[in-house]
């Protein structure tokens, strides 16, 4: 059965009805995806906001409708946002390639997470998948020698200082031509700082970025990303984690489960990858092995992980979900990465909760 609250629409961040629509007709066979395409199609109203989230599944919808040769008033429209978003990919391929061959020259190694290995090797379009920036990793040891390097190159970060490095994983840079892309210095914020992370440097993969020797993760472990990175609380929760995990797990011959088990008892996050597996299984048809839903069931998550969890899944978009939830995030996020133990985590924590606030208001923490 599924859980009540992938049936609530208000509750982040497991798609809408209109959402769902969308994804059913990129995503199940023909006639269903037909039918959602008519119910989803009936109900749009052109001239009411437009929901993000959906819209930037509209380079997707537009492949599969020319694809399937369905001819409706829509497709010129859906035509121009997929040469928008491939424009634009383009354009962020090309201003990013510079500073990731100069830290590959200075032997920082790099590896791209999220979209661009997305829109380069599992969608079959480099249009296909529409990307606001590039986000680049780094190890978290050679943080410093980075962020020199990109500098030199003229990419700043206005948010990067000693308070944001201690209690973020990634950084916004830019340079003077309006370029943009986040350098990440852990790959996820359950995982900073953890032993764990070293796993993603392990099993990552060589990939061509327009002719930049870089790295992307292996297929387990993105999807492990995808799923993390999308089952987490968002003021407008990014449902593109399940675009993006279906594409993987669809599109994906050597995706080795046992990894993704692997890690999310490792790093305590099995709750959240069964959810997210489940739900693609049930409501798109997956092809998620039951034995793989089973493993991550029989997993014993400690107390962390379930109150972490609870706060992420049903936050709602809401003064009162985020009252509750936000507070209840910052703690786990906290006894993720704390090394203290016992009564010592309290003056950690207090010290933790001012150095964030310090930092999401701008201030300086050198």
């Amino acid at each position: 059965m599924i859980p009540a609250h992938w049936r609530a629409p208000l509750l982040s961040p497991f798609p809408t009805i209109a959402q769902t629509q969308v994804l059913k007709t990129i995503f199940a066979p023909d006639t269903e995806a037909r039918e959602a395409f008519r119910t989803w199609r009936g109900a749009l109203d052109l001239h009411a906001p437009f929901d993000s989230e959906v819209f930037r599944l509209l380079p997707l919808l537009y492949l599969w409708l020319a694809e399937h040769g369905i001819d409706d008033d829509l497709m010129p429209r859906l035509k121009g946002v997929y040469r928008h978003a491939f424009a634009r990919n383009i354009w962020l391929l090309r201003e990013t390639g510079p500073p990731v061959a100069a830290l590959e020259r200075a032997g920082i190694p790099t590896l791209m997470l999220k979209g661009a290995p997305l829109a380069l090797v599992s969608y079959s379009k480099r249009g296909a998948r529409p990307m606001a920036d590039l986000d680049v990793a780094v190890p978290t040891q050679r943080l410093a020698e980075a962020v020199r390097v990109l500098e030199s190159a003229g990419w700043t970060s206005p948010r990067l200082n000693r308070g944001a490095t201690s209690i973020s994983h990634a950084a916004p840079f830019r340079n003077a031509r309006g370029g943009e892309f986040d350098l990440h210095w852990h790959f996820l914020p359950e995982t900073s700082g953890k032993p764990i992370e070293a796993r993603f440097w392990e099993t990552a993969r060589p990939l061509d970025l327009d002719g930049i020797p870089t790295r992307m993760l292996d297929p387990a472990l993105a999807l492990v990303h995808a799923l993390v990175h999308g089952l987490r609380s968002n003021p407008a929760p990014p449902v593109r984690w399940v675009a993006d995990a279906l594409t993987i797990v669809r599109r994906t011959q050597d995706l080795q489960w046992s990894a993704v088990v692997a890690f999310g008892r490792a790093a305590q996050l099995t709750q959240r990858l069964r959810l997210g597996l489940a739900f693609l299984a049930q409501r798109f048809d997956a092809p998620i092995p039951p034995r793989i839903l089973d493993e991550l069931a029989t997993s014993r998550p400690g107390l962390m992980e379930r109150v972490e969890t609870a706060a992420v899944l049903f936050e709602t978009r809401g003064l009162v979900g985020n009252a509750i939830a936000k507070p209840v995030i910052v703690l786990t996020d906290y006894m993720r990465q704390a090394d203290e133990s016992g009564l010592r985590r309290v003056p950690g924590f207090i010290q933790y909760v001012r150095r964030r606030f310090a930092v999401n208001a701008g201030l300086e923490d050198s």
